[in-house]
């Protein structure tokens, strides 16, 4: 892309500078990052990856689905197709999908080098050197690139969509600063028209990862504004500048509509009951200063900073507040001298506000992944005043070179220092182990950090230390029927039914629909040999979702037990519909088929198992003895 005056010139020593830089950039990126490609799936991704049907096959079938699903509230076609993709390369191996994060987030960090450099030839109108622009825009990329608050976005694999959606914005802005700030003499209509539609055309790309960039418009609007004089700016520039934006803005509508309905439906938003304005606007100034807060000092970087019973009405919420419009009152103060800083707080604050909590969904008040692309403004502010700094030190003539020299130690301590910190909040996403623990650690009233190491601990089979975490959150929060529910599943693995009972029965008291403490409840029952409760349980959980496949399958096996064997068919079929490759399902039909005498059922049945299920395990000989019998009756 080239514009003049905002663009790379086109000699080879320029091109050799840029293309060395870019590989700097690519290579610390990839050294930093590295060492999460062995690590486990964690958290989302099971539900993401793991345990997703619809991401093994590159079908016609799949691709509807991903361009249909608002699976988890969310819609991101472009992403779910990446998914796909990767699970007909990699399978369920974890190395792969990491390994095209951190691909992804090099180019990121290049094309952020390039946006940089672009606005630090827009902000100085005089000529700059090639390579002061070019050293300056890489400081602000690599500490952008390396800070440990891109961790999340780039080591947990589900936020693929982070690194996809920033991809295509950064084009769409680069392919915008064409169009816009072209000057060259030569350059045609048509030319324009491509660079427009360019970044028209990425910026839906970006929409279609994931919504983040629904506010790029108002970002393109203020862009403009920044760049017109005070003097000169007036009413009719600034509606022009929308005008101009129509496309981008009705594009950004639409997806913010589907995003609210998606949160909607997935239950995801918090009721204005639960959190008032006040509650919001509290929020969502803490949220604006600590981003900035944890960008100059990473530490206590938590996977989840839990909003649960926060109350705002203490004082560090209000004190945040007065910061916040401090900041922006100290902004428009110095707008006569320099108007920059003002639109670059005005540019974060509107690329981050869809996350600072007006529209609260999930379980954080706040979390390091919005940071991906909020924060990118501030590296061309980095970038901006290293830039000026070597400008000072030039004119300091002989003196220059040893506070040159004490400059550059104090940027490569800081990268040093930098890298080791990203380097270390990386090991936290070894496993959900290590993850959760830090969670902890952090904040010991963490009640879903601990649910969610109970929950990979009990997928561990550690009932004990499961155990313990559900009743350590339980001592946060004992209203939590998750925790009671958790707990209650961890007692019916150690034989303690009358205990995980009371727990169930105290969840349903919370929550009388919870389908997964029904089903447990429901196990217990069956297993204490209460076969009437067990199936009043698995009868309600069917009532809510008629083709739960376990309440189905339980039940359908409490009528095989009880010798009704034909209502037991009728919900071993539902589970087969369901899911034909649930063979305890079939393998119990056949057998019910067997005792209603219904032989030639029985046996299609039983060569399906034979057919579909591993030759090794107990159902498999199971089903082989009885197509033997069957076979010996001559049917």
């Amino acid at each position: 892309m080239v514009w003049s005056g905002t663009s790379l010139k086109n000699n080879v020593s320029d091109r050799l500078i840029t293309i060395f830089s870019s590989t700097i950039i690519f290579f610390l990126v990839f050294y930093v990052f590295k060492s999460s490609l062995g690590y486990d799936f964690v958290w989302d991704d099971r539900e993401i990856i793991v345990n997703n049907a619809h991401i093994r096959s590159f079908s016609y079938d799949s691709l509807i689905w991903a361009f249909t699903t608002r699976f988890g509230g969310n819609y991101l076609p472009l992403t779910w197709l990446t998914f796909i993709v990767d699970y007909q390369v990699w399978g369920l191996e974890s190395y792969g999908y990491r390994l095209v994060n951190i691909i992804v987030h090099g180019i990121n960090s290049i094309l952020l080098m390039f946006v940089i450099s672009s606005f630090l030839r827009l902000i100085y109108s005089a000529p700059a050197n090639h390579v002061l622009i070019t050293f300056s825009s890489v400081i602000g990329a690599l500490i952008y690139a390396l800070h440990p608050l891109r961790i999340e976005s780039v080591v947990w694999v589900t936020e693929r969509k982070d690194v996809l959606s920033a991809f295509f914005m950064l084009i769409s802005f680069l392919a915008y600063m064409s169009y816009r700030f072209q000057t060259d003499v030569g350059i045609t209509k048509n030319s324009l028209k491509r660079y427009y539609a360019i970044s028209l055309c990425c910026f839906f790309m970006s929409l279609l990862c994931k919504a983040w960039a629904i506010t790029f418009p108002a970002v393109l609007i203020l862009l403009d504004m920044a760049t017109v004089h005070p003097s000169k700016l007036s009413m009719k520039l600034i509606l022009e500048s929308i005008k101009q934006k129509t496309p981008y803005i009705i594009i950004a509508a639409l997806f913010a509509l589907i995003a609210i309905s998606g949160q909607n439906t997935a239950g995801a938003m918090i009721s204005w009951e639960k959190l008032t304005l006040v509650d919001r606007l509290l929020q969502s100034s803490y949220g604006f200063n600590m981003y900035l807060l944890h960008t100059l000092f990473p530490s206590e970087l938590s996977p989840l900073y839990l909003l649960g019973k926060t109350n705002f009405y203490d004082v560090k919420f209000f004190v945040h507040f007065f910061v916040f419009l401090s900041v922006f009152i100290l902004s428009l103060s110095v707008r006569k001298r320099t108007q920059w800083p003002l639109y670059f707080m005005l540019i974060y604050f509107v690329i981050i506000s869809p996350v600072l909590g007006f529209t609260q969904s999930g379980a954080q008040i706040m979390a390091d992944r919005y940071t991906y692309i909020a924060l990118m403004p501030f590296s061309i502010v980095i970038s901006c005043i290293t830039l000026r700094v070597i400008e000072l030190i030039r004119g300091l003539g002989r003196y220059g070179m040893p506070v040159a020299c004490s400059i550059f130690t104090a940027y490569v301590f800081m990268m040093t220092v930098l890298i080791g910190s990203t380097s270390k909040q990386i090991l936290i996403w070894k496993d959900e182990e290590s993850l959760w623990t830090h969670a902890i650690e952090i904040d010991r009233f963490n009640y879903q950090a601990l649910n969610n190491r109970a929950d990979y601990r009990a997928r561990k089979k550690l009932y004990a230390k499961s155990f313990e975490d559900y009743t350590l959150a339980l001592g946060v929060d004992s209203n939590n029927a998750y925790s009671l529910n958790g707990r209650a599943a961890t007692r019916i693995h150690t034989g303690d039914l009358k205990g995980a009972i009371d727990d169930l029965n105290a969840a349903l008291n919370i929550l009388p629909t919870y389908v997964d403490a029904l089903l447990n409840r429901g196990v217990a029952y069956h297993n204490i040999g209460d076969v009437k409760l067990a199936r009043n349980d698995f009868i309600k959980i069917i009532e809510l979702l008629p083709s739960h496949i376990k309440a189905n399958y339980y039940l359908g096996i409490g009528y095989f037990s009880s010798n009704e064997f034909r209502r037991a068919i009728i919900l071993f079929t539902n589970v087969n519909e369901s899911d034909p490759t649930h063979m305890d399902s079939i393998y119990y039909r056949g057998l019910s088929y067997l005792y209603i005498e219904d032989y030639v059922q029985a046996k299609k049945d039983f060569k399906y198992v034979m057919k579909n299920a591993h030759k090794n395990t107990i159902l498999y000989k199971n089903v082989e003895q009885q197509l033997e019998l069957l076979n010996g009756m001559d049917i």
